[in-house]
């Protein structure tokens, strides 16, 4: 009795940890959605409501994922310190200190950096094919990440529950 109970929890246990390990990949995916419809937001608060630049992320950010909001209120609030920052150090720092909480890989990171060198620099039309460049890049990686996540997520499932039982038969 007792060894069956120890061997569910077991198998229990590794299965958990198979999905623990496959979240990420189905988060990125969605996370990438997010993103895409941040940066649309941003878009028109930009380019059409004409909102400073510091008040349209600070917006974003209220109106973005969870995971996302830190990127844009951390930004927002470099610039409205006006500690030296420029729009693309404020951008930067905010990523590379932000992305970590995210599902987003190191490709997303350098496209959203990327992005952040001409955000509001350059007038309106080159913003604009700045937001269409993003928003392919975006595309991209999305199905990438659909791909990787159908792949990767059922055998880090599988491998849970195949390593819980592994364990189970090696120890009876």
């Amino acid at each position: 009795m007792v060894k069956a109970i120890l061997s569910i929890i077991i198998i229990l246990s590794a299965s958990f940890i198979g999905y623990i390990l496959s979240y990420k990949y189905v988060q990125r995916p969605r996370q990438i959605k997010h993103l895409f419809l941040s940066l649309q937001l941003l878009e028109t608060e930009i380019l059409y409501l004409l909102t400073p630049l510091p008040q349209a992320l600070k917006k974003v950010g209220g109106k973005s994922s969870m995971e996302l909001n830190r990127i844009f209120t951390e930004a927002s609030e470099l610039l409205e310190k006006k500690d030296g920052f420029c729009i693309e150090d404020a951008w930067r720092q905010s990523v590379e200190k932000h992305y970590h909480f995210t599902s987003l890989t190191e490709e997303d990171k350098e496209a959203l950096i990327d992005f952040g060198m001409s955000l509001g620099t350059v007038d309106r039309d080159h913003q604009l094919k700045n937001f269409h460049f993003i928003y392919g890049q975006l595309k991209k990686q999305q199905q990438s990440a659909e791909e990787l996540r159908s792949k990767n997520e059922r055998m880090y499932r599988s491998l849970g529950v195949l390593l819980g039982v592994a364990i189970v038969i090696l120890f009876l």
